[in-house]
């Protein structure tokens, strides 16, 4: 049960402002395609041209963001990688740079 301060500070609301809205964040994406050495097959090919694909993605991503070489960054999203025909692997990094909040 409400005790009559909650009820007298609930009153003082307007019912007809709107509510704030959600800051959406800005998703940044960038791809990186890996490729295995050419003398390599198999698994262990796949792994190795995933692993370069996700390096170039993640490097592509600071050049993006204007980072530095030695920047590190941290809470990006790696999406399902896309295994090509000819061998080679694309990845795809997403990162979410948050909304700048309004002031009032």
């Amino acid at each position: 049960m409400f005790s009559p301060t909650m009820i007298i500070a609930l009153s003082f609301g307007s019912p007809s402002a709107p509510a704030p809205a959600a800051a959406t964040p800005v998703v940044v994406r960038e791809v990186g395609i890996g490729q295995a050495p050419p003398r390599m097959r198999g698994p262990q090919a796949k792994l190795m041209a995933q692993r370069g694909a996700e390096v170039a993605a993640v490097r592509n991503l600071t050049r993006k963001l204007g980072l530095g070489p030695g920047a590190t960054l941290r809470g990006f999203r790696y999406l399902p990688p896309r295994f090509l025909p000819d061998g080679r692997v694309e990845v795809t990094v997403e990162f979410d740079i948050p909304a700048p909040r309004r002031t009032r």
